[in-house]
This record gives structure tokens, C-alpha cells and sequence, in this order.
């Protein structure tokens, strides 16, 4: 029989055991990331793919104001906003309808929007989508399958960015969805940046 401590490779362990989580989270733990997983998600400078334990706590300790229990209840009212939007789109277009409802697709706009909107300071009204189902949400949920084909094989990430976009619509519309998303976001901050 197999305990809670399982070696899957010289480098990683599987920990299954909720009593270790507080050990293993310790602020006292110093440990670096392993150096090969950095460039799973293709962002090298971000506090995600820091390796090393000291510039992750300084790139984290960045961005703890965000989420701090007071911002997060400055945002109420937006999340509340989100909230209100959601129950009008059921009322208007699911409530005394034959109409299917996917859960999981409600919730993911739900939170796409608040999150979003959070984020960049935008709303993209993903609570409006056809059927509530947004090609933004399904791209996220889908760039997780390929992240252990990247991690073994890095050089996947530049190939995908080499593609012309009609080529990755073809092969991939939920992760053609996530290119035209960012495409769009530095669009917009080139024009806000851009001298008049």
C-alpha cells in the first residue's frame, strides 16, 4: 500500500497529507522553484515563475495590496454589480424558458468578469455572451492541458507564437481566443501610452 509521501521523479515529491500543508507553507521554508518548470505559463518575469525563494517573496510582497481584505471590500460593489447583471440575464433569458443552463460555463463569466475587470479596469461583459458561454473562459480552462506537454517540451511556446493567427484559429479557437484577448489589451495600452 502506497502512504501519503509518493517520489515521482529525483526531483518532486506527491504529498498527500492536509496535516504537512502548514509545514510545507511555513515562512521559515526557504526553497527555490525548480529552474525547468519556470517556463510552463511563458512568463519569465512574473512572480508565478520566479525560481529564486527571496526575488518571489519581493515580486509577491508587490502585489499582496491588491488582495488585501480591504481592497477586496473596496470591490465589493463591482462583484455586487456583477451579481446584479447575472441575476437579469438569468431572469431575461433562462427563468420560464426550456433553455439549458450550464453552471459551470455562469460561473466562469461571472468570475471572468469580476476578475477582468478587476484586473484591468475594463468590463468585456462576458455575462452577456451567447448561452453564457464566453471563448475567453474555455481558453483559460483549456491553456491548462497543455501545460505539462509545454513543460516537457519548452520550445513548444515559441513554435505556437510563430503561427499566423488564421493557422492557430484553425488549430486551436480557444487558444486563438486567448492570443486576440492579449492582442487586444496591448493595443489598448499602446494607444494610452502613445504621445498625442
Amino acid at each position: 500500500m502506497l502512504g501519503p509521501i509518493i517520489r515521482i521523479n529525483p526531483w518532486e515529491l506527491h504529498i498527500q497529507d492536509a496535516s504537512f500543508f502548514d509545514i510545507l507553507y511555513a515562512n521559515s521554508l526557504q526553497v527555490n522553484k525548480l529552474a525547468g518548470l519556470a517556463h510552463r505559463f511563458h512568463s519569465p518575469d512574473s512572480a508565478f515563475s520566479t525560481i529564486d525563494h527571496h526575488v518571489h517573496r519581493q515580486r509577491r510582497g508587490a502585489l499582496n495590496p491588491f488582495f488585501s481584505k480591504q481592497k477586496i471590500a473596496q470591490r465589493a460593489p463591482l462583484i455586487q454589480d456583477a451579481m446584479d447583471r447575472l441575476c437579469a440575464r438569468l431572469q431575461r433569458d433562462f427563468i420560464d424558458s426550456k433553455r439549458v443552463l450550464h453552471v459551470n460555463d455562469m460561473w466562469g463569466c461571472f468570475t471572468s468578469d469580476s476578475i477582468v475587470e478587476y484586473a484591468f479596469e475594463q468590463r468585456y461583459n462576458f455575462i452577456e455572451t451567447p448561452d453564457l458561454r464566453a471563448n475567453f473562459t474555455d481558453a483559460m480552462i483549456d491553456l491548462l492541458e497543455p501545460v505539462h506537454m509545454v513543460t516537457q517540451f519548452p520550445a513548444l511556446f515559441k513554435t505556437i507564437g510563430m503561427l499566423p493567427d488564421s493557422v492557430l484559429e484553425k488549430a486551436s479557437p480557444q487558444l486563438a481566443a486567448v492570443n486576440n484577448f492579449n492582442r487586444v489589451r496591448i493595443r489598448e495600452q499602446d494607444a494610452q501610452t502613445t504621445p498625442i
